[in-house]
């Protein structure tokens, strides 16, 4: 083991050249802010960043310049192991401020000098490019363009090319002349096809990628002239078809086809080398069905927009009137407001195709093309929210069939002497003077708000028209954790269970909850964050759990406790094969029990007799075999190390961190590793280093005589020789998952009429959020109010899933997993509507409903609909459908729902 050093002392120069050049806390803080004050600008490459270390940095620098963060840890090398796929490439459906931050070019290069990049893994730069046609903005492109490049001669032989939206349609010409070895004299031509049955003329060379709408996985195809003569129209069919065809044989051809992933998780095929597109050109018209029941194909990452036109598609007016040709004539192409008629012409090809009963499901490529050019945000091919699109539809087929060709200007009149209907109506009409179209006639209606004073009493009345009903939902009494137990025996496996808590408890109550479930005594268990194997947390009996998400790797330890002992944290790692690799995690870290004096040998006993990740057979092979080590040559080695400072307090770069010492750390003197002869010269199967929160080195080895001075709560390393063979990592990860994972016990959830009660419910404003009162001429925290005024013939409900927090210095997003029980039929909304109308009944029965399933770093959208010509309810999962059972639509996935008023 010793030998080891001798290596890692070698790059002690290298790590000293280092030194000098690395930032102070206070640079590094100052760099980070003044760049990430700065606006995106077309050409700049941003650097995406593993979130947490991003937070661990923030913590360590005291980013946010709190008491209460001074003194953590150092984050270690940079890992984005959890943003990749095992090729490399970045995940999909990853959110940002939750799984990934991304930062500036100099930013970047400044973590990697000071902090350096874990082993085998490359930076992930990005570029900032304009995206959208009508309304531009400038974004990072997280995700370029997946495409399927082939030239016509040669169809099966598809290259995937990842291309920037921004790139243009010639320069994606040059791209292929270079790839195909054309030479520039021949003349060339560009063809795109999605489906073995169309394609598209790729002609205008000034065109973006995303202004000539390709999608993922397209294919491009490369037409040259044949001497004087193009080839026809219909060879470019057949050449098209051909590379679906074509590779799909190959893939079926009895030769195992190889899962492949682009970078922004796209699914594909290959085998032999030739691309296989089957998954995603198969022919629309196959096994068509009733009218209606059409699936969507998901465009990458599309599932959100699929499980919205699903549930508008099911609202038998609105669908009637673009079936028809009613719809023409509101057609507003000249409103500024508008969208040049495109949204309301897209989404009305798109229904036909959807309801003409020839096509099982279709490609809605023209409409998202549509959508993406007017609002950027769903532009490219990140996961989003299936609420805001539906809210952007509807506002944009608003004003695309505004009947309204001129706005007129109206003045906001005064309430004040008027009843509330009277200034009800009053408000009502102005709007409709300046909005009146079928989205107007069917999803809007009218609330009443309120603002009341605290001090002088006085209340502002406002009557304002809404599109749909965003309802809170009422909090948990108690929530569920997902918690991994680890018990004081490390030979048994951690179990992953599920214990209930309050909901505004502390970490004592998860301890409690824990120590009933598995018989043990709370006193002895510790709870801890951890990510990526490292402890990102340790917590404290007082911390609340109220921040804790269901995506978080909680961790609770079983530790003795006994008078005298103290718990200390242990990493099993695995010495690397070379020096300037890092040490790999073996297994995920221990808390154990040891003697506050404890010494060495003691300590090595200790952990030796707990690990589990070799046995004991391989143990005494491995020191019978190293009995008659070479005590002179290490005692040498010690007199050499004697001489040399090998305790790094700033070091940076890319080497090994695992080698040297905690990175702006200058909270301890270094320990000489040497500083006295072993008790005992016997070989043994590993070392222990102190190491920092993260698992990196703050000195290279401990005394080998008398206490070695621990605290409670150290970081240890336990660093395996090489020549041992331990457990594989797969194995040492094992977990045992408990029945409370799965416990089909109904919870007793919330009914939406309790979700309207919140809403209506007065609430005051925040100490951000004041309201400025005309009588005491100050500004208020005011208390607010709402009431349902006039509700439409179609409600749409979106259930606020999402709640927010701040901390210091960051933006927290979580999801609301309660259930809401909404009645499928008879929803009596009657007592609520405080309007005058006579005799007015609000009576409504569920046509659709946009479920979300999994949390913010991922999940999908899937919808439930009620075909109103076979009275059948139906589940669309992007371009599957099948029937579904009317109590399967009431579900904890719940998200958007729509309502019908009975005639």
């Amino acid at each position: 083991m010793r030998e080891e050093i001798s290596q890692r002392v070698s790059l002690q120069e290298q790590k000293l050249s280092l030194q000098e050049q690395k930032l102070s806390l206070q640079e590094q803080k100052d760099l980070v802010k003044s760049c990430m004050d700065e606006f995106l600008e077309v050409g700049q490459t941003w650097y995406v960043l593993d979130y947490k270390w991003y937070e661990s940095w923030k913590d360590y620098s005291n980013y946010a310049d709190s008491a209460s963060n001074f003194g953590k840890d150092d984050p270690g090398v940079i890992d984005n192991s959890q943003l990749l796929e095992e090729d490399g490439s970045l995940k999909e459906k990853i959110v940002e401020d939750i799984n990934f931050a991304t930062v500036p070019e100099r930013v970047w290069h400044m973590f990697v000098k000071c902090y350096g990049l874990a082993n085998g893994q490359e930076p992930i730069p990005r570029p900032v490019i304009k995206m959208g046609t009508f309304t531009k903005v400038t974004k990072i492109e997280l995700y370029p363009l997946p495409l399927l490049l082939a030239h016509y001669k040669h169809p099966t032989d598809g290259k995937l090319e990842r291309c920037s939206v921004a790139m243009t349609i010639g320069e994606l010409k040059v791209k292929m002349r270079k790839l195909y070895k054309i030479v520039e004299e021949a003349e060339v031509k560009l063809v795109g096809s999605y489906t073995s049955a169309e394609y598209d003329k790729l002609d205008d060379d000034s065109l973006t990628l995303e202004e000539a709408n390709l999608q993922p996985r397209q294919f491009v195809v490369i037409i040259q002239k044949d001497g004087a003569i193009w080839p026809k129209l219909d060879t470019y069919k057949k050449t098209t078809a051909s590379c679906f065809t074509s590779s799909t044989k190959a893939s079926t051809n009895g030769t195992s086809a190889k899962s492949y992933s682009s970078s922004n998780g796209f699914s594909s095929s290959y085998s032999n080398g030739s691309l296989s597109s089957s998954s995603f050109f198969s022919s629309s018209s196959e096994k068509a069905g009733a009218p209606g029941l059409c699936g969507l194909r998901n465009l990458g990452n599309t599932c959100f927009m699929n499980s919205s036109l699903q549930c508008l598609s099911n609202v038998p007016t609105l669908t009637k009137f673009f079936l028809g040709d009613a719809w023409k004539k509101d057609l507003n192409s000249k409103n500024p407001l508008g969208m040049k008629g495109e949204i309301a012409e897209t989404y009305a090809d798109l229904m036909k195709a959807m309801w003409s009963g020839k096509n099982s499901s279709v490609a809605p490529k023209y409409f998202k093309g549509a959508v993406g050019r007017f609002a950027p945000r769903f532009s490219g091919y990140q996961q989003q929210d299936s609420h805001e699109l539906m809210a952007f539809l509807l506002d944009g087929l608003h004003e695309d069939l505004n009947r309204i060709k001129k706005k007129p200007y109206v003045e906001v009149k005064s309430t004040d002497g008027k009843t509330d209907e009277e200034a009800a109506n009053q408000a009502w009409q102005d709007y409709l003077a300046r909005n009146d179209s079928i989205i107007v006639d069917l999803f809007h209606g009218q609330l009443k708000s309120t603002v009341r004073c605290p001090d002088c009493k006085n209340e502002s009345k406002t009557f304002d028209p809404f599109c749909y009903l965003s309802l809170p939902i009422p909090p948990k009494k108690t929530k569920k954790l997902k918690v991994f137990f680890v018990s004081r025996d490390l030979g048994q496996l951690p179990v992953k269970c599920r214990v209930k808590v309050p909901a505004d408890g502390s970490i004592a109550d998860l301890c409690k909850s824990v120590a009933d479930k598995f018989d043990v005594s709370a006193n002895k268990l510790v709870a801890a964050e951890l990510y990526n194997s490292r402890f990102q947390k340790i917590y404290k009996d007082q911390d609340s759990v109220r921040g804790i998400q269901d995506r978080d790797e909680l961790y609770v330890y079983e530790v003795d406790e006994a008078e005298g002992q103290m718990p200390v944290v242990v990493y099993f790692k695995e010495t690397p094969t070379k020096s300037y690799q890092a040490a790999r995690n073996l297994c995920i870290p221990s808390i154990i029990s040891v003697p506050v004096d404890v010494t060495y040998d003691d300590l090595y006993d200790i952990i030796n007799s707990r690990q589990r990740l070799v046995n004991s057979e391989e143990a005494m092979a491995y020191l019978s075999n190293n009995h008659n080590a070479d005590i002179d040559q290490r005692n040498g080695l010690q007199h050499h190390l004697n001489g040399v400072d090998i305790v790094d307090k700033d070091m940076g770069g890319d080497v090994d961190r695992d080698m040297g010492g905690d990175v702006g750390s200058e909270k301890e003197e270094p320990m000489d590793i040497c500083s006295s002869p072993k008790a005992t010269d016997q070989p043994q199967i590993f070392d222990i280093t102190l190491v920092s929160q993260y698992g990196y080195s703050q000195s290279n080895g401990l005394p080998y005589t008398g206490s070695l001075g621990l605290k409670p709560l150290n970081y240890l390393a336990v660093e395996f020789d090489k020549g041992l063979n331990v457990v594989r990592a797969d194995d040492a990860f094992d977990v045992k998952e408990d029945d409370s994972l799965y416990d089909s016990q109904s919870e007793p959830g919330v009914t939406l009429e309790d979700c309207v009660q919140l809403f209506a419910t007065e609430e005051e404003l925040g100490k951000h959020d004041t309201w400025y009162c005309p009588v005491c001429k100050d500004h208020v925290q005011a208390f607010k109010q709402f009431a349902l005024w006039k509700l439409p013939k179609y409600l749409v409900i979106q259930l606020k899933r999402y709640k927010s927090s701040m901390s210091s210095y960051s933006y927290y997003r979580d999801k609301v997993d309660t259930l809401v029980k909404y009645p499928v039929k008879n929803l009596d909304l009657t007592p609520r509507v405080i309007g005058s109308q006579t005799n007015s009944k609000y009576l409504y029965d569920l046509v659709s409903v946009s479920n979300h399933f999994g949390g913010l770093g991922g999940g999908h959208y899937t919808a439930y609909a009620r075909n109103h010509d076979l009275d059948q309810w139906y589940y669309f999962d992007d371009s599957s459908v099948s029937a579904a059972a009317e109590n399967s639509v009431v579900n904890k996935s719940g998200y958007l729902l729509v309502y019908e008023r009975h005639e």
